[in-house]
């Protein structure tokens, strides 16, 4: 358990030292090397904001396969397990909420679920989080990905009183960070695992602004033949059917 003491959030945001701190610890996460130094760094903050655990997912808006979702999970190790046991992501009401909205919200408030639905949220609340702020994390630009962190707390009601508001200001500040980083470490991945080349990433920007083979071929000052080779051998690299889907697919992982 992170926090100790049984105090409202109002009162914990009113000690002066308290968005200073969350602030350096989240600075933090912009130079991390790691994932287990953001996990590390994410059980510090969640312990500084009086929180018992914290859990941030990015994924890619309407893709529910397992390869798409990406944790960062300060929680209880078995809520993680019978979580991804069941692939509980594509029924979990937060992500749903993270998917179509900007605007931190109490869980409590995300109304209208499913049965399914009841029973991940119930599942959060056994392990710890009987009161939770879900902040969505949104992508700029054309990405599709999207993040979403959840706050919780074990002392029921906490984040339904006030200082909601100005919590909510540090927590987008971390569930941005954390997007961020997550962003920066898949692109990397990508780039590495597929062997992607400076010529691969330009042609994946020039099919992504639209343009054409022959206005490409131009550009760069070769063969319409040449781009077309260019295209097979980059499709074959991201195992993707055409040039649009390789596009698409490196946009999703901040390629371009």
């Amino acid at each position: 358990m992170l926090a100790t003491e049984l105090k409202s959030l109002a009162e914990t945001i009113a000690d002066s030292n308290y968005s200073g701190k969350v602030i350096n610890l989240v600075q933090e996460l912009a130079t991390a090397k790691s994932s287990n130094q953001v996990l590390d760094l994410l059980f510090e903050v969640a312990g500084v904001m009086e929180a018992d655990c914290a859990a941030f997912v990015t994924y890619i808006r309407g893709d529910w396969s397992h390869e798409n979702f990406r944790f960062v999970l300060a929680c209880d190790p078995r809520w993680c397990f019978e979580y991804q046991k069941t692939a509980a992501y594509s029924l979990d009401p937060w992500i749903m909420y993270a998917s179509t909205n900007t605007e931190p919200i109490c869980a409590s408030q995300i109304t209208g679920l499913t049965r399914a639905q009841r029973e991940v949220h119930d599942l959060a609340i056994r392990y710890g989080m009987n009161s939770t702020c879900v902040i969505p994390a949104p992508s700029s630009g054309a990405m599709t990905r999207v993040g979403m962190l959840a706050i919780g707390s074990r002392q029921a009601g906490y984040f339904e009183g006030p200082g909601l508001r100005e919590f909510s200001v540090l927590g987008r500040s971390l569930a941005m960070e954390l997007q961020g980083w997550c962003i920066r470490r898949l692109r990397q991945e990508l780039i590495e695992e597929r062997g992607l080349t400076s010529e691969d990433l330009q042609l994946l920007a020039f099919e992504r602004a639209g343009q054409g083979t022959k206005q490409i071929a131009t550009d760069l000052g070769i063969s319409v033949t040449a781009v077309d080779s260019r295209w097979k051998r980059l499709n074959q690299k991201l195992s993707t059917a055409n040039r649009k889907a390789s596009a698409s697919m490196a946009a999703a992982y901040g390629v371009i």
